[in-house]
Protein backbone atom coordinates (compact mmCIF):
# COMPACT_ATOMS: atom_id res chain seq x y z
CA UNK A 1 0.00 0.00 0.00
CA UNK A 2 2.80 2.19 -0.36
CA UNK A 3 2.38 5.05 -2.64
CA UNK A 4 4.41 4.75 -5.68
CA UNK A 5 6.49 7.54 -6.98
CA UNK A 6 4.05 8.18 -9.76
CA UNK A 7 1.14 8.39 -7.28
CA UNK A 8 3.06 10.89 -5.21
CA UNK A 9 3.76 12.98 -8.29
CA UNK A 10 0.07 12.86 -9.21
CA UNK A 11 -0.97 13.90 -5.67
CA UNK A 12 1.55 16.73 -5.65
CA UNK A 13 0.29 17.85 -9.08
CA UNK A 14 -3.32 17.76 -7.93
CA UNK A 15 -2.42 19.70 -4.77
CA UNK A 16 -0.52 22.32 -6.76
CA UNK A 17 -3.43 22.58 -9.22
CA UNK A 18 -5.92 23.03 -6.35
CA UNK A 19 -3.75 25.69 -4.71
CA UNK A 20 -3.33 27.41 -8.10
CA UNK A 21 -7.10 27.26 -8.70
CA UNK A 22 -7.75 28.79 -5.28
CA UNK A 23 -5.31 31.65 -5.93
CA UNK A 24 -6.68 32.13 -9.44
CA UNK A 25 -10.24 32.22 -8.05
CA UNK A 26 -9.25 34.75 -5.40
CA UNK A 27 -7.52 36.89 -8.02
CA UNK A 28 -10.49 36.82 -10.38
CA UNK A 29 -12.88 37.49 -7.50
CA UNK A 30 -10.90 40.51 -6.32
CA UNK A 31 -10.49 41.68 -9.94
CA UNK A 32 -14.27 41.63 -10.40
CA UNK A 33 -15.53 42.38 -6.89
CA UNK A 34 -13.30 45.41 -6.19
CA UNK A 35 -14.64 47.39 -9.18
CA UNK A 36 -18.20 46.25 -8.40
CA UNK A 37 -17.77 47.41 -4.80
CA UNK A 38 -16.44 50.76 -6.02
CA UNK A 39 -19.38 51.02 -8.44
CA UNK A 40 -21.87 50.18 -5.67
CA UNK A 41 -20.46 52.73 -3.20
CA UNK A 42 -20.31 55.40 -5.92
CA UNK A 43 -23.90 54.71 -6.94
CA UNK A 44 -24.98 55.02 -3.30
CA UNK A 45 -23.25 58.40 -2.96
CA UNK A 46 -24.94 59.66 -6.13
CA UNK A 47 -28.25 58.22 -4.94
CA UNK A 48 -27.91 60.05 -1.63
CA UNK A 49 -27.74 63.39 -3.46
CA UNK A 50 -23.99 63.89 -3.90
CA UNK A 51 -24.39 64.54 -7.61
CA UNK A 52 -20.87 65.97 -7.96
CA UNK A 53 -19.37 62.58 -7.07
CA UNK A 54 -17.58 60.81 -9.93
CA UNK A 55 -17.11 57.07 -10.05
CA UNK A 56 -13.56 56.52 -11.27
CA UNK A 57 -13.09 53.06 -12.76
CA UNK A 58 -10.60 52.04 -15.43
CA UNK A 59 -11.34 48.39 -16.00
CA UNK A 60 -11.85 48.56 -19.75
CA UNK A 61 -15.00 46.44 -19.56
CA UNK A 62 -18.75 46.69 -18.97
CA UNK A 63 -18.25 47.72 -15.35
CA UNK A 64 -16.41 50.85 -16.50
CA UNK A 65 -19.21 51.53 -19.00
CA UNK A 66 -21.81 51.30 -16.22
CA UNK A 67 -19.71 53.68 -14.08
CA UNK A 68 -19.53 56.13 -17.01
CA UNK A 69 -23.32 55.95 -17.38
CA UNK A 70 -23.75 56.68 -13.67
CA UNK A 71 -21.44 59.68 -14.03
CA UNK A 72 -23.38 60.95 -17.06
CA UNK A 73 -26.67 60.47 -15.22
CA UNK A 74 -25.35 62.32 -12.15
CA UNK A 75 -24.16 65.20 -14.34
CA UNK A 76 -27.56 65.44 -16.02
CA UNK A 77 -29.37 65.29 -12.67
CA UNK A 78 -27.10 68.03 -11.28
CA UNK A 79 -27.89 70.22 -14.29
CA UNK A 80 -31.64 69.63 -13.86
CA UNK A 81 -31.35 70.30 -10.13
CA UNK A 82 -29.58 73.62 -10.79
CA UNK A 83 -32.25 74.55 -13.36
CA UNK A 84 -34.99 73.78 -10.83
CA UNK A 85 -33.28 75.85 -8.14
CA UNK A 86 -32.96 78.78 -10.57
CA UNK A 87 -36.58 78.43 -11.70
CA UNK A 88 -37.73 78.26 -8.07
CA UNK A 89 -35.79 81.42 -7.18
CA UNK A 90 -37.31 83.22 -10.17
CA UNK A 91 -40.79 82.04 -9.18
CA UNK A 92 -40.36 83.22 -5.59
CA UNK A 93 -39.08 86.59 -6.82
CA UNK A 94 -41.97 86.89 -9.27
CA UNK A 95 -44.50 86.06 -6.56
CA UNK A 96 -42.89 88.56 -4.20
CA UNK A 97 -43.03 91.28 -6.87
CA UNK A 98 -46.67 90.45 -7.60
CA UNK A 99 -47.48 90.67 -3.90
CA UNK A 100 -45.66 94.00 -3.66
CA UNK A 101 -47.67 95.24 -6.64
CA UNK A 102 -50.91 94.21 -4.95
CA UNK A 103 -49.83 95.96 -1.77
CA UNK A 104 -48.99 99.03 -3.86
CA UNK A 105 -52.49 99.03 -5.36
CA UNK A 106 -54.05 98.75 -1.92
CA UNK A 107 -51.86 101.49 -0.46
CA UNK A 108 -52.57 103.70 -3.47
CA UNK A 109 -56.30 103.37 -2.92
CA UNK A 110 -56.18 103.82 0.86
CA UNK A 111 -53.79 106.79 0.80
CA UNK A 112 -55.03 108.57 -2.32
CA UNK A 113 -58.59 108.94 -1.03
CA UNK A 114 -57.73 111.13 1.98
CA UNK A 115 -54.76 112.66 0.15
CA UNK A 116 -57.04 113.90 -2.65
CA UNK A 117 -59.16 115.64 -0.07
CA UNK A 118 -56.12 117.28 1.57
CA UNK A 119 -54.63 118.33 -1.77
CA UNK A 120 -57.96 119.60 -3.10
CA UNK A 121 -58.65 121.66 -0.01
CA UNK A 122 -55.12 123.13 0.02
CA UNK A 123 -55.45 124.09 -3.66
CA UNK A 124 -58.91 125.53 -3.10
CA UNK A 125 -57.70 127.70 -0.25
CA UNK A 126 -54.70 128.82 -2.36
CA UNK A 127 -57.09 130.17 -5.03
CA UNK A 128 -58.22 132.67 -2.41
CA UNK A 129 -54.68 133.79 -1.62
CA UNK A 130 -55.50 137.50 -1.62
CA UNK A 131 -57.05 137.15 1.84
CA UNK A 132 -54.33 134.88 3.29
CA UNK A 133 -51.20 135.63 5.28
CA UNK A 134 -47.92 134.94 3.40
CA UNK A 135 -46.87 132.30 5.99
CA UNK A 136 -50.16 130.44 5.52
CA UNK A 137 -49.74 130.58 1.73
CA UNK A 138 -46.23 129.17 2.12
CA UNK A 139 -47.52 126.35 4.35
CA UNK A 140 -50.36 125.55 1.95
CA UNK A 141 -47.88 125.37 -0.97
CA UNK A 142 -45.76 122.98 1.12
CA UNK A 143 -48.88 120.87 1.77
CA UNK A 144 -49.60 120.88 -1.96
CA UNK A 145 -46.02 119.98 -2.88
CA UNK A 146 -45.78 117.16 -0.30
CA UNK A 147 -49.22 115.81 -1.25
CA UNK A 148 -48.15 115.59 -4.89
CA UNK A 149 -44.92 113.90 -3.76
CA UNK A 150 -46.86 111.34 -1.70
CA UNK A 151 -49.17 110.72 -4.66
CA UNK A 152 -46.15 110.02 -6.91
CA UNK A 153 -44.52 107.66 -4.38
CA UNK A 154 -47.76 105.72 -3.99
CA UNK A 155 -48.05 105.46 -7.78
CA UNK A 156 -44.51 104.06 -7.95
CA UNK A 157 -45.32 101.45 -5.30
CA UNK A 158 -47.86 99.95 -7.66
CA UNK A 159 -45.38 99.76 -10.52
CA UNK A 160 -42.41 98.12 -8.77
CA UNK A 161 -40.74 95.88 -11.34
CA UNK A 162 -37.51 94.97 -9.58
CA UNK A 163 -36.89 93.70 -6.08
CA UNK A 164 -33.94 96.05 -5.62
CA UNK A 165 -32.92 97.01 -2.10
CA UNK A 166 -30.87 100.13 -1.33
CA UNK A 167 -29.37 101.40 1.90
CA UNK A 168 -31.62 104.13 3.28
CA UNK A 169 -29.53 105.09 6.26
CA UNK A 170 -26.72 103.21 7.93
CA UNK A 171 -27.77 99.60 8.56
CA UNK A 172 -31.31 100.24 7.29
CA UNK A 173 -32.42 99.11 3.86
CA UNK A 174 -35.52 99.83 1.80
CA UNK A 175 -36.94 98.89 -1.59
CA UNK A 176 -35.77 101.19 -4.35
CA UNK A 177 -38.68 103.10 -5.86
CA UNK A 178 -37.87 104.04 -9.44
CA UNK A 179 -36.79 107.56 -10.30
CA UNK A 180 -37.79 109.16 -6.99
CA UNK A 181 -35.18 107.40 -4.87
CA UNK A 182 -32.84 110.40 -4.99
CA UNK A 183 -35.41 113.09 -4.16
CA UNK A 184 -35.50 114.50 -0.68
CA UNK A 185 -38.71 115.41 1.16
Amino acid sequence: RLLTASSIVILIGITIALIGAIFLGLGVTSFVSAPLYKLKTGARKIGSGKLEHKIKLHTGDEIEEVADEFNAMAKMLKKRQDELITANRMLVKSERLAAMGQIGITIRHEINNPLTSILGNAQLILTRDNALDKDIIKQLKTIEKMSLRIKEIVKELEGIEKDEVVEYIKDMKMIKLGKNDDKKL
